[in-house]
C-alpha cells in the first residue's frame, strides 16, 4: 500500500508540470513551442528517472551500458564494443600526433575510465615517474595515476557510480571528456620530464603556471 502511495505520488508531480501551460499569456507562438518543447524533454527525463528508480539497481548497470553506447554513435567516435566482458574501447588523439586507447569498463557499481599515458619507462626514472604521479594525485579531484613498476607504464584511472550514472546519463559524458582532458595534461607532464630529464616538481610548477595562465585567458 506504501509503494502504491509513493509510486502515485511520483506520478502526480509529474503530471502537474503539465499545468504550466496554463500560465503561458501574452508569448508568441515560436515561444509558446519553445516552451513545450522544454516541458516535454523535461517530462521525459522525469518519468525515465522514475522509470529506473522502480527498476530497482540490479538494472542499473544495464542503463548505463546502453547510455554509454548511444554517447558513442553520437558523437560519431571511433570505437570496438566488447560486450561479453563490458567495456567499450575507444580511440582519441592524447597528443596532436599521437593516437590513444580509452578503455570504458562497466561492472556493476562502477564505470571505469582507463587510459594508458606513457609506455614501458627507463627503469632509472622510476623514482621521478612515482614523485610525478604522487604529484598530480595530490591535484586530481576525480582520479587517479597509477604506475605499473613490472609492465613499467603509467595509467590515468577515474570513474563513476552506477547508480548515479543510470539515474543522470549526462554525468556520463562528463565523466569521459574529464577523463580525456586530464589525460592530455598527465601526458604532457610526464612526456616533458621524460624528454627534458627535469625534476618533477620543476614539472609541476610549470604544469600549474599553464594551467593558471589558461584560467586567465578564460576569464578575459
Amino acid at each position: 500500500m506504501e509503494d502504491s502511495n509513493f509510486y502515485s505520488q511520483l506520478l502526480i508531480r509529474g503530471l502537474q508540470a503539465i499545468f504550466i501551460i496554463y500560465t503561458l499569456r501574452s508569448i508568441s507562438l515560436q515561444q509558446f513551442k519553445t516552451n513545450m518543447k522544454n516541458l516535454f524533454l523535461r517530462l521525459k527525463f522525469y518519468f525515465k528517472k522514475v522509470y529506473r528508480i522502480t527498476a530497482g539497481c540490479k538494472h542499473f548497470k544495464k542503463f548505463v551500458w546502453q547510455e554509454l553506447l548511444h554517447i558513442h554513435k553520437l558523437n560519431n567516435w571511433r570505437h570496438g564494443v566488447f560486450e561479453a566482458n563490458s567495456y567499450v574501447e575507444t580511440f582519441f588523439s592524447i597528443t596532436e600526433d599521437t593516437n590513444a586507447s580509452y578503455y570504458y569498463i562497466l561492472n556493476e557499481n562502477y564505470l571505469n575510465c582507463r587510459v594508458d599515458v606513457i609506455k614501458d619507462f627507463a627503469v632509472e626514472i622510476t623514482t621521478d615517474i612515482f614523485i610525478l604521479a604522487a604529484h598530480f594525485n595530490n591535484l586530481i579531484q576525480n582520479g587517479i595515476v597509477v604506475v605499473n613498476v613490472e609492465s613499467r607504464n603509467v595509467q590515468y584511472h577515474a570513474k563513476a557510480d552506477t547508480t548515479i550514472l543510470s539515474l543522470y546519463p549526462v554525468v556520463i559524458y562528463s565523466l569521459i571528456k574529464n577523463h580525456f582532458d586530464v589525460s592530455k595534461d598527465v601526458k604532457w607532464a610526464f612526456d616533458k620530464m621524460i624528454a627534458e630529464n627535469e625534476e618533477p616538481a620543476l614539472i609541476m610548477a610549470d604544469f600549474i603556471k599553464m594551467v593558471n595562465e589558461k584560467n586567465n585567458e578564460n576569464e578575459e
